[in-house]
């Protein structure tokens, strides 16, 4: 690479940061901050402590409040603790949270975040994330023939597209940034094969893994694996994709997915045990779509009104909202440059690749028959929204653009200066119009709005006891923005959950045909109550009246009335007497009827432990002993235990895989109890009972990760030798 080369590189940069910090102008400088979480102040209890009137910014957004934000702030205060955040014990009874991916724990960008944890991290995010989606499509576009202006702007149109923009602060914009580093990669491989280049295919492979959305990733890798197919025949004879390129690639995939494993071997195996796994492969991911409604976006993103300025009325339903459909939005003037693209070079094999990307994409999103169905025909395909293959047809048409660009510069026989200044205008036009279109689609708030405390979050965190709380409906202190408040709850926001736990919660309504947790609208079966007392459930909050023998303790206010429940089980306790039921029909059943004894636990199966028949033989008039909580930590739980007798201490928190427990330091199992519950066998006496999640699926991912770091190191500095 020549000297004018790399000041264009650096020129290009700088053009990219400037257009890019005027667009976060307010909350990179204006002491604002890049949140919507005034969402927040539109439900109890913080709408009381909102202003009269309070309309949030966009309210569409409202996931990064209730878990994105959250989820982030936890990891980083288990990290300063000195842990790595894999348990969440504020929501679902208890989670495998690193497991679940969304928080995107290990995505290299968060460690700005846990070094310097503060609001102000989500605009520089946002802007340096940009910045690199930007900067890549703009080597890409170099690599691919694009001439400088060109690729300028193309680059530009992709970092502010609809998909980017709406999905900014979600892990789905983690993922989608690294799509033109990718295909840049496959570009520098293909000329020139290098070991080196391996390696940093590795660390981008891995770095989407790690992005927090799973089914970006999966479509980006089929994008990718297309590209490199393509490229395999298509180009100059010296510079296609060869052995030695595919041994790079093989190389670089392989590495990138053991740097990933200590994120993908946790999560495969939450995976076997949620409900998502089988229910998502079953749903309908979106309602059907006029594929009219969603393609006059394309021109007129402002033709439904937008959530961002309060006017919205278009397509809606599962999966199907503004957010979802502006996903391939890249402003007219680049739309109009790629089709000119199309038309003037269609002979060109990247242009008619791209184009296919860009026709297929929007087909399958905008559900045209039959393209979009044989897409759901794909296994794991049809879990995933297709809505999202919208961000393909926006970097389709960012890379047509500038292609079409140079096509019509050359068609009007501008070169030089003239060439330069309309290249110029056209890049000054783009960014006015996505400006125009995206500015304020992601608020700028001032800081008091986020999380404020209220009457209500300050009564829960008063009481330093174990316990749960539970919202009467699910607009109550919106699940998981209680893990801001390190409050426990049996609800959560994440469709990947723990089947047994869904099964238990379903029992507290009467709605039926619930996908998720997070979906059930209301608990309304309060003759459930002796299940809410064993799954430690204090309070119970709510906006009317509940009925004995649910007692009043505190009223807010605005009007949300928190009920202490008298019968509430201690967090963990010896139970009374065992039974073993090992039909899950049997044990739901079991566990939702009115006269349930929470005393008795429940085995799914008979266990292989000796105490069991000591246990098992002895009636439940037998008083069994005591248990005081010693610590409570995410990861660790320690109880000191004075048994009368044999005993199954019950911990009323989710089982899941990669919890262990050692009574007075000897290894014991940890049985699963109560249908989705802890239990550990003690013998008559004192003890000290400690379980800790430590998963083996992350100690070996971190083996196969630390490995493939030492190979990435090998690859980077034999550079080309032995191709």
């Amino acid at each position: 690479m020549d000297a004018g080369e790399r000041r264009y590189r650096a020129l290009g940069a700088l053009a990219l940061a400037l257009v890019l910090c005027l667009f976060f102008r307010e909350t990179l400088f204006g002491g604002k901050i890049l949140s919507q979480a005034d969402h927040l102040l539109s439900f109890a209890p913080w709408k009381e402590t909102a202003e009269p009137g309070h309309r949030p910014a966009n309210h569409l957004l409202e996931d990064q409040a209730i878990l994105m934000i959250p989820w982030l702030e936890f990891a980083a205060e288990r990290i300063r603790a000195g842990e790595f955040p894999l348990w969440n014990p504020y929501s679902y009874g208890g989670q495998p949270i690193h497991a679940a991916n969304s928080g995107a724990f290990l995505w290299p960008g968060h460690l700005f975040y846990y070094l310097f944890p503060s609001f102000g991290f989500y605009a520089w995010s946002a802007l340096f994330r940009l910045l690199f989606a930007g900067f890549f499509a703009l080597l890409f576009l170099r690599r691919i023939g694009a001439s400088r202006v060109a690729a300028l702007c193309g680059g530009l149109s992709f970092a502010l597209c609809g998909f980017l923009v709406a999905w900014l602060n979600h892990p789905h914009a983690n993922v989608a940034i690294l799509l033109p580093c990718l295909l840049w990669l496959v570009e520098r491989i293909a000329a020139k094969p290098s070991w080196r280049d391996a390696a940093f295919l590795a660390l981008a492979i891995s770095a989407q893994f790690l992005g927090g959305h799973s089914q970006t990733s999966l479509h980006m890798l089929l994008v990718f694996g297309a590209y490199c197919l393509f490229r395999t025949r298509a180009g100059p004879a010296d510079a296609r994709l060869g052995l030695a390129g595919w041994k790079c690639l093989a190389a670089g995939g392989l590495l990138g997915a053991l740097l990933a494993a200590p994120q993908l071997l946790p999560m495969a195996e939450y995976l076997k045990e949620s409900r998502g796994i089988t229910v998502l492969e079953t749903l309908e991911q979106t309602d059907e779509l006029a594929a009219l409604d969603a393609a006059v976006l394309m021109v007129a993103p402002d033709h439904h009104g937008g959530p961002h300025t309060h006017d919205y009325t278009g397509p809606e339903g599962r999966n199907l909202n503004y957010n979802e459909i502006i996903g391939g939005y890249v402003g007219r003037v680049m739309l109009v440059l790629a089709l000119a693209g199309v038309a003037l070079r269609f002979r060109e094999p990247r242009v008619i690749f791209l184009a296919a990307v860009v026709a297929l994409s929007a087909l399958v999103a905008w559900q045209v028959w039959p393209i979009h169905d044989a897409f759901r025909l794909v296994p794991k395909l049809r879990s995933t929204n297709p809505m999202r293959l919208l961000l393909y047809v926006a970097f389709g048409l960012s890379m047509l653009g500038a292609l079409g660009l140079d096509a019509l510069l050359a068609r009007l026989r501008l070169h030089g200066g003239k060439a330069l200044a309309v290249g110029l205008g056209c890049f000054a036009v783009v960014a006015i119009e996505l400006h125009a279109w995206g500015e304020g689609y992601n608020p700028a708030i001032e800081p008091e709005l986020a999380f404020p405390a209220t009457p209500t979050t300050d009564f829960l965190t008063g009481d330093d006891s174990v316990h749960r709380v539970q919202s009467v409906h699910r607009t109550i202190l919106r699940s998981s923005a209680n893990v801001h408040y390190e409050v426990q709850a049996l609800t959560g926001y994440d469709k990947i959950e723990l089947r047994p736990m869904f099964e238990l919660f379903e029992l507290f309504t009467t709605s039926t045909d619930n996908a998720f947790i997070s979906e059930i609208d209301r608990v309304d079966r309060l003759d459930a109550l002796p299940l809410a007392s064993l799954l430690g459930v204090k309070y119970f909050l709510a906006e009317e009246e509940l009925p004995p023998p649910l007692r009043l303790a505190h009223t807010s206010p605005g009007g949300v009335r928190t009920y202490e429940n008298p019968f509430v089980l201690p967090r963990a306790f010896l139970a009374s007497s065992v039974l073993v039921i090992e039909s899950a029909e049997e044990r739901l059943a079991h566990f939702g009827a009115p006269t349930l004894d929470a005393r008795v636990a429940v085995l799914n199966e008979r266990p292989e432990h000796p105490l069991f028949e000591d246990v098992a033989s002895l009636g439940p008039e037998d008083l069994p002993g005591d248990v005081l909580v010693d610590r409570y930590e995410p990861r660790e739980v320690v109880l000191q235990v004075d048994a009368r007798r044999p005993a199954l201490l019950v911990l009323a928190d989710a089982w899941a895989p990669g919890w262990s427990a050692t009574v007075n330091g000897v290894d014991a199992p940890v049985e699963r109890v109560d249908h989705a519950l802890r239990g550990v066998f003690v013998d008559e006496g004192k003890c000290e009972v400690v379980l800790r999640y430590d998963p083996g699926s992350f100690r070996a991912g971190l083996i196969l990760a630390g490995l493939a770091l030492a190979g990435c190191a090998g690859l980077f500095f034999l550079g080309s030798r032995g191709l």
